[in-house]
This record gives C-alpha cells, sequence and structure tokens, in this order.
C-alpha cells in the first residue's frame, strides 16, 4: 500500500506537469477514491470508530482539494472556503452513508463521485465564470454515476 501510494504521489508530482489537467485531475480522483475506500474500509473490517473515519475523510479532502485547486488558484489563500465547504459536506455526507447498509466500496463511489461534481464546479467558477450548462452538465454526470453505483450495489 506504502509502495501504491509513493508511485501516486510521485506521478501526481512529477508526471502530470505537462498534460496538467486531464492527468492530474484524473488521478487525484483515482487517488482520492483509494483514499476515501480504505477508511470506510478500516469501519467496516476494524470497526474504527465513526468519528475517526469524519475526520480521516475530512483531512483526505481538505487535502486533496488543495492539492488540485493550488494549481488554479494563484494564492491558496483565497480557496481556503469551498475547501473547508466542500470538505464539511462530504464529511456530512460520510456520516450519512454510515447508516446504509451498502459495501464501503459503494459508500467510496457515492463520495467520490459527489467529489468530483463539487471540486469541478469549484475550479470552473474560479477559471471562468460558471454558466448553467456547467452545472447541469456535472449535476447531471454525478446523479449517473452515483445511480450507476447504486443500482450496481449489492446492499448487505
Amino acid at each position: 500500500v506504502l509502495a501504491a501510494g509513493l508511485l501516486f504521489f510521485l506521478l501526481l508530482k512529477h508526471g502530470a506537469r505537462r498534460a496538467y489537467p486531464l492527468w492530474n485531475w484524473s488521478l487525484a480522483l483515482i487517488i482520492y477514491f483509494l483514499n476515501v475506500a480504505f477508511v470506510l474500509g478500516l469501519r467496516f473490517h476494524l470497526y474504527l470508530p465513526i468519528i475517526v473515519v469524519l475526520f480521516l475523510v475530512a483531512a483526505v479532502t481538505l487535502l486533496m482539494s488543495l492539492q488540485s485547486l493550488a494549481r488554479v488558484v494563484s494564492p491558496l489563500a483565497n480557496s481556503m472556503l469551498p475547501v473547508l465547504g466542500m470538505t464539511f459536506g462530504l464529511s456530512e455526507i460520510t456520516w450519512a452513508l454510515q447508516f446504509l447498509p451498502a459495501h464501503y466500496l459503494v459508500q467510496a463511489g457515492i463520495i467520490t463521485s459527489l467529489y468530483y461534481v463539487i471540486f469541478n464546479l469549484v475550479s470552473i467558477s474560479y477559471m471562468r465564470g460558471l454558466e448553467r450548462r456547467d452545472v447541469v452538465e456535472y449535476v447531471g454526470i454525478g446523479t449517473a454515476a452515483s445511480l450507476l453505483i447504486l443500482i450496481s450495489a449489492q446492499w448487505t
């Protein structure tokens, strides 16, 4: 696990410079899913307390969002309010998902699809003005992904 994390870190740090937005954000999304799945898996298999899970998911969300938005927003302090809001919102959704009888990978998939929607809408709002078409497009993608995950999930 440590070697895979180091490999992904090195890919993000050195391999994603040229094809920045596509490679960096795609790898960051995969890394986010794997980290959230790992944390939720600790709760699923080792019965980790929910408060620890929430703090770990919040830390992962905060760090991944800051890393990805640092390339869009020049002073990083300008992105703190949306990042903290996204962190709080996804932590609350993580807490709510703990009451569903779903596998931790299903929960991680739902959280990751919501992270994708929220992060892309925030980054678009910094790069250019956010339009109604953008909101409809990303909310549609997030809804379709979440529904696909929920429909194909095995409920425990």
